[in-house]
Parts: C-alpha cells; structure tokens; sequence
C-alpha cells in the first residue's frame, strides 16, 4: 500500500476498533475481528474497503486451505461486523465460505415417555425398542 492507502486503512481500522468497543463487544472478540481485517489487507495489500465478492472469494478459499473453520468462521464474522459498522454496506457474500455441517448421535434417546441417559454414545436401533439398564445409565420418567 502506498502512504495515502496506509493512512486510509488506519482510520478505517481505528473506526472499526471503536465500533467493537462501542458494541460492547469482548476483549478477545475485538482482537480476533480486528485480526480478520489485517488479514485480509495483507493478503491483497490494499485497504479492504475496495474488495470485490470474487476477492472475498478467493481469499476465503486461500483461508480455508491454510485455517481452521474457527478462524475462516471468525473471519467472515469479523469483516461482516467491519461492512455494517464501518463502511455501512449490506453484507451480502454471507454464503461466500460456509462450514461443513457435521451430524453427531443426540446423547439422549427417548423411548416410550423415557429418558434414558447415558455418558457414551449409543449407536444403533436396539435402544430404541427395549433399553437393557446399565449401571451407568438413568431413567426419567416423562409425562405430557
């Protein structure tokens, strides 16, 4: 970036820091959103006020190659907060990055109005038909 850009970035950057505050938002939400949009600078080498949907693009896709979701998801939330905060611009590459979505097994099944609890994970129709007690496990009795 040239002097002019750089002064530019700063006061942008500067705005969006006070805009955090302002929000109330947490100490470690403005030090990660503040990073998002340093990144992304850096990544282009210009102030991020003049990024284009297909550069959002390609660095989200350069983003998840090299980060973790936690980061590339931190990322999208801060340069979000920084367009409605501080350039009061639409969000509107909200599906540009989206995370995988990942199925797990509820760690409590119900069966015939009870709760059956049980700290590991039951894998497996059986449980649904006629639960077999186990020390470890508790039953809630349910009524509607």
């Amino acid at each position: 970036m040239n002097k002019a850009q750089q002064q530019k970035f700063n006061s942008l950057y500067q705005r969006h820091v006070n805009a955090l505050h302002r929000q109330g938002k947490a100490l470690s939400t403005i030090d990660v959103y503040s990073r998002a949009v340093r990144r992304v600078t850096a990544f282009y080498d210009h102030c991020p006020d003049r990024l284009s949907q297909d550069n959002l693009k390609d660095y989200f896709s350069s983003l998840v190659k090299s980060h973790s979701w936690s980061t590339v998801k931190v990322d999208r939330n801060g340069l979000q907060f920084f367009y409605k905060h501080v350039l009061n611009k639409d969000w509107q590459w909200v599906n540009i990055v989206k995370p995988p979505q990942i199925k797990v097994l509820p760690d409590i099944l119900r069966s015939h109005g009870f709760v059956i609890l049980d700290p590991k994970h039951f894998v497996g129709p059986a449980l649904l038909t006629r639960p077999q007690p186990t020390p470890n496990m508790m039953f809630l009795f349910i009524s509607s």
